[in-house]
């Protein structure tokens, strides 16, 4: 398939980009509150080490099953589906924060929250080749 785009700052690749730093913002600033809510809920470093450890490892497990996603199907709608089960999650959270153990519910958000990160970051990355041109390439990666 020939791409006919001939520019890197096209409409598509701004739309990437916007969308690209906004998730990675609002995931950066999740990933960084819920472990100082559990240190400050429970008052034990040890445990923070323990979930902050344990919550790297699904980047290592669903990363490449991500990979096989973005491979197989639709980039956008990966992204999107994944995006849109994230707020699902928010929501679930804010919803039974007044009415389950916060604890828990925000140690198992944490973990949810890093699997869909790494079930759709691969395709994030591979779409950025389908929406600028192949000399370009470099370029965009630098910026994205």
């Amino acid at each position: 398939m020939e791409n006919s785009i001939t520019k890197l700052w096209n409409k598509n690749f701004i739309f990437y980009i916007i969308a690209f730093e906004l998730a990675q913002i609002a995931t950066s600033l999740l990933l960084f509150a819920i472990p100082i809510y559990i240190l400050m809920a429970t008052n034990n470093p040890a445990l923070l080490g323990t979930v902050m450890t344990l919550s790297w490892l699904p980047y290592v497990l669903f990363t490449p099953i991500g990979g096989a996603l973005a491979d197989r199907f639709n980039k956008r709608h990966i992204i999107i589906l994944f995006n849109l089960l994230i707020v699902v999650i928010i929501g679930l959270y804010i919803i039974f924060t007044g009415n389950v153990d916060t604890l828990l519910i925000s140690i198992m958000m944490l973990i949810l929250i890093i699997v869909l990160q790494s079930l759709q970051s691969p395709s994030f990355e591979t779409a950025v080749y389908y929406i600028v041109p192949k000399e370009k390439i470099m370029k965009a990666k630098a910026i994205a």
